[in-house]
């Protein structure tokens, strides 16, 4: 065997045993149902608004920003287990009831901050000021945001498409679609 076929035969033997960053991804993802005890059937509700019964659901899902100017809302989710909070109130089903509050004129991001200890989610907030930098008691995730106009909604960008699942190492955080 020659250098450059030894080389070949080492490295394809070391590439093997070294798992993808996708691998390691589609890991932590999976932990979804350990992490956040099962799917969205809290989603779901009686009335007429936000009827999320896994049937044809017209595309709506959790975290979802929904304009109605000049209002702008956001759909029950959770984060691990955790349903967040505006202003120290916990999301509501009918997404009506979680109103986001918008500038006059302007543009506005909203964040999930996420509260950590030993690893799990304790609390989720949402706010509009960028959180601090990760940490091991701190993550942050951008929920959307919206630009408005005299009091009407030009744009909105819903920036998460369902509820998270959560994994942590130290200061490191990831968050994976349920």
């Amino acid at each position: 065997m020659d250098a450059t076929s030894s080389y070949q035969a080492a490295t394809q033997v070391r590439q093997a045993s070294e798992p993808a960053i996708s691998d390691i991804y589609a890991q932590a993802t999976s932990l979804k149902s350990d992490l956040t005890g099962g799917s969205d059937e809290y989603f779901e509700t009686s009335g007429d608004k936000n009827q999320i019964d896994g049937s044809d659901s017209g595309g709506l899902h959790a975290f979802q920003l929904v304009a109605e100017s000049p209002n702008l809302y956001v759909r029950q989710g959770t984060i691990g287990s955790i349903i967040p909070t505006i202003g120290g109130t916990a999301l509501e089903a009918d997404y009506t009831e979680n109103d986001l509050s918008t500038p006059n004129t302007g543009t506005r991001q909203y964040w999930l901050n996420v509260t950590v200890a030993s690893g799990a989610v304790t609390a989720v907030s949402i706010v509009t000021a960028e959180p601090g930098a990760d940490s091991a008691t701190q993550a942050k995730l951008l929920l959307g945001s919206v630009e408005t106009n005299s009091n009407s909604i030009v744009a909105f960008n819903s920036n998460l498409s369902g509820s998270q699942s959560f994994a942590s190492c130290g200061s490191t955080h990831f968050f994976g679609v349920v």
